[in-house]
């Protein structure tokens, strides 16, 4: 940051070197991205790569989607006819119940020409049962008390029984899905054959096959807010 003095102009954030002007304070200790050589000033977000660099948000989320795509790449095949459970879309940081709700909302933005298909990524999920403990439960109330406040062993005996009924009463609603990233889900062909990607191209604005009106131009019933968003 670069921060003002009444009347004696500017310091930068981070060397303290004094400047008569905010732009050169700004631009003081400034670097250039690793990747593009792109300069920015000491205002900017620096993005930390692996290797320590900074570097633009343009370059820096170019090589993590190249990270993402590789870990794609090197996850096993799972067809999604013999996947049961949630399912995980990492282009669009979604969750989905069943493989077939995650193929609906997949194909409907492939069809917009919102992402390739080819670019699409899903995961299989792993399954997490949370199980609440005494300590974790008085941890968290010990944060809103006074100092030096604390439970003895027969509050936490108490607790300790309190939650051995409640985990086992609400154990199924205690449960929480998180990406498997060795694991991702194909859709097979006959999914996208029997689609609308097999069929007649619809305008993703009001519908309408293509040639009843200039496919790719913007629908005029969207323009409206008439369409089927």
């Amino acid at each position: 940051m670069v921060e003002a003095e009444i009347a004696l102009g500017y310091f930068c954030g981070r060397c303290r070197q004094h400047w008569q002007t905010y732009l050169r304070a700004e631009a003081c200790c400034g670097e250039a991205c690793a990747d593009c050589a792109t300069a920015f000033g000491a205002l900017a977000v620096r993005y930390p790569g692996d290797d320590g660099q900074g570097r633009c948000w343009v370059c820096w989320r170019a090589r993590e989607a190249a990270k993402e795509r590789q870990r794609y790449g090197q996850a096993q095949s799972i067809p999604a006819e013999g996947y049961t459970g949630p399912v995980y879309w990492e282009n669009r940081d979604r969750y989905f119940s069943t493989t077939t709700e995650a193929f609906v909302a997949v194909e409907d933005q492939v069809l917009g020409g919102e992402i390739e298909r080819v670019e699409v990524r899903v995961y299989a999920c792993w399954l997490s049962r949370v199980q609440l403990t005494a300590d974790m439960v008085l941890a968290l109330v010990l944060e809103d008390l006074a100092p030096g406040s604390g439970f003895d062993s027969e509050a936490r005996l108490v607790m300790s029984s309190f939650l051995e009924l409640y985990n086992r009463r609400y154990a199924d609603q205690m449960e929480s899905w998180f990406p498997d990233y060795v694991r991702k889900v194909i859709f097979p062909e006959s999914w996208w054959a029997s689609s609308t990607l097999g069929g007649p191209r619809l305008c993703p604005g009001c519908r309408g096959v293509d040639g009843e009106h200039d496919f790719g131009v913007t629908c005029t019933l969207r323009e409206e807010g008439l369409g089927n968003e």
